[in-house]
């Protein structure tokens, strides 16, 4: 079974990969899971859940949609997603409450297929969700990292904070980012975590590199990323005037 650095406090809180199936239909789903050699030209594949509809995901010519969270990015060309038997996922949250861990869902999970490479050598992007309480701004985003920066510390993981959170729109999104180092494995993983709020919903978007020269050539997939505007509410029909005795 593969491990996959499942990132920082944030993501370790999640209890699982949530189970699903694919559309046999979209060829987007059905690509080898990485650690896999490719089929031969004819050869049959083997369709795997990947857990894709379970969070309100699919994958046509391309580009993710999340029909969930109302979101669309371009995904890199020959990645894969990380169905939920060929990940193992971490536990070091365990002691967090019941209650905060059903709030966490892992909404997708894509890594670059290179069999040869070990899964802290390859590039990624995870997206991880949490439900909040009421609706809430980009204070919340700002808090949750700090949240997270002190967990990981507390918990003595071997994760580094580099510099201070800042500001960035994407496509009239607001984020607050910060970069992060992660060693798995004695190897260093370098990190962007994007964070925003939709709704009740808290949203992390993780770009995963080998190497800082790797970060860079992933940030199209966050510079791609559209946020649907919610529905206009419609005026109601409006009401007869009075007419003046």
């Amino acid at each position: 079974m593969m491990k996959t650095p499942f990132l920082l406090v944030s993501c370790t809180l999640a209890a699982a990969l949530l189970p699903g199936s694919v559309n046999a239909q979209n060829p987007a789903q059905i690509r080898p899971t990485p650690g896999q050699t490719p089929p031969a030209p004819g050869q049959q594949t083997t369709v795997v859940p990947t857990g894709l509809s379970a969070s309100g995901g699919s994958i046509v010519n391309g580009v993710y949609t999340n029909s969930i969270y109302g979101f669309s990015l371009h995904i890199p060309a020959g990645w894969a997603v990380i169905p939920p038997q060929a990940a193992k996922i971490p536990q070091a949250g365990s002691s967090q409450p019941e209650s905060e861990k059903q709030r966490m869902q892992v909404v997708l999970i894509m890594t670059e297929n290179a069999p040869l490479k070990k899964s802290y050598q390859r590039k990624g992007l995870q997206i991880v969700s949490m439900q909040l309480a009421a609706p809430a701004d980009s204070a919340a985003a700002d808090g949750y990292i700090a949240y997270s920066q002190r967990m990981a510390k507390e918990k003595g993981m071997e994760i580094e904070y580099k510099g201070s959170p800042e500001k960035v729109t994407i496509n009239d999104q607001q984020f607050t980012k910060v970069n992060l180092e992660e060693t798995t494995e004695g190897s260093v993983q370098h990190i962007e975590q994007y964070v925003t709020t939709r709704g009740r919903a808290l949203l992390q978007f993780f770009l995963i590199s080998p190497d800082t020269t790797g970060l860079p050539t992933l940030e199209p997939i966050m510079q791609s990323l559209q946020f649907k505007m919610p529905a206009a509410k419609k005026p109601g029909p409006r009401k007869p005037a009075k007419a003046q005795k």
